[in-house]
């Protein structure tokens, strides 16, 4: 049986992903699991006190699960049982990581070019340069 990791963001793209997913799952009759990822923001040292990083940590492990669990749910409301992950931390590292022993990975992709893709970075492209597991980018039309 294959396996596929479905990794999400917790963007709106996630829903197409997501989608994409079950489609694949049922026509290849796969094992999804689902790693959540989600990031705590950079802030400067001037705006830190001492619990604002677990503060953060917190809020985003809440996310990633939350994230994780709404896709969880879809999934079994469609008949496919699912594992799932909730993660903090660099979402391409993760994924890169978390896709060994995977015959696919599912991921969505905003497709962002040019500047904005200079300054935010490119999850995918980070992905597709470290990861020897397949991908399947998912964007919007």
């Amino acid at each position: 049986m294959k396996r596929y990791l479905l990794a999400l963001h917790g963007t709106p793209v996630d829903r197409l992903a997501i989608q994409k997913g079950l489609e694949v799952a049922k026509k290849e009759n796969a094992k999804i699991s689902i790693v959540a990822i989600s990031t705590t923001p950079n802030l400067p040292k001037a705006w830190r006190d001492d619990n604002l990083p677990e503060i953060l940590e917190q809020g985003a492990k809440e996310k990633a699960t939350r994230v994780a669990a709404e896709a969880e749910k879809f999934f079994n409301e469609n008949g496919v049982e699912v594992t799932t992950e909730a993660k903090v931390g660099d979402p391409g590292k993760i994924i890169c990581s978390s896709s060994t022993g995977y015959d696919m990975v599912i991921m969505p992709t905003r497709g962002i070019t040019g500047i904005r893709k200079a300054i935010q970075g490119c999850v995918a492209e980070m992905v597709s340069k470290c990861s020897s597991t397949p991908i399947l980018f998912v964007r919007p039309q």
